[in-house]
């Protein structure tokens, strides 16, 4: 999704509920962050350092790190945060777990089910959570944000698999330019 779309993405949720906070809060959390799904599931209340605003995460291989993200994500997890034991939750424990609904601790389908319905929402197609993910990867590309440091802020163990977003893009930057470059096509 495009800048504009993830910012119509942002805006769908109902912020005068709980819930609707939560879900604010997830969508700029995985956005923001560029954490995966999973990470995001897995994030208990004592991972979370708004503060300094970084949360630590268990990703892929076990392997943990941590995870920035700025003002704006803070802003939402604080207000979530001043509302969550005001969820009611049924019988079900959900320990530390950050985000939770009215049946205990949020899970995979849950996940997806709120990202589509708020895409669906937006005007765009079904995504996943993990395009949130690469949109943050690929924005901070557009924004000239150098490679090696989105391969360290995705948590990625080898540069080869971030270079995916650049690769990407390049299709994207040589389409633009046969399209509107006086030079670009003979």
């Amino acid at each position: 999704p495009s800048i504009h779309a993830m910012a119509r993405l942002m805006e769908q949720p109902d912020t005068t509920t709980h819930l609707g906070l939560r879900d604010r809060a997830c969508l700029e959390l995985l956005y923001g962050a560029g954490i995966r799904a999973q990470e995001l599931l897995d994030i208990r209340l004592n991972c979370l350092n708004l503060k300094d605003r970084y949360v630590h995460v268990k990703g892929k291989g076990g392997h943990e790190r941590l995870a920035i993200f700025g003002e704006t994500a803070q802003w939402w997890l604080e207000h979530y945060l001043s509302v969550r034991r005001a969820i009611p939750i049924g019988k079900e424990p959900i320990g530390q777990k950050l985000f939770i609904h009215r049946r205990g601790a949020m899970n995979y389908e849950m996940l997806r089910t709120m990202v589509n319905g708020y895409a669906t929402s937006a005007g765009f197609g079904l995504i996943s959570a993990h395009s949130l993910r690469h949109a943050f990867a690929t924005h901070l590309y557009q924004r000239g944000v150098n490679i090696r440091v989105i391969q360290e802020l995705l948590g990625h163990a080898h540069l080869e698999t971030t270079t995916i977003y650049a690769h990407a893009l390049t299709h994207e930057m040589h389409d633009l330019l046969e399209i509107h470059h006086p030079r670009g096509t003979l």
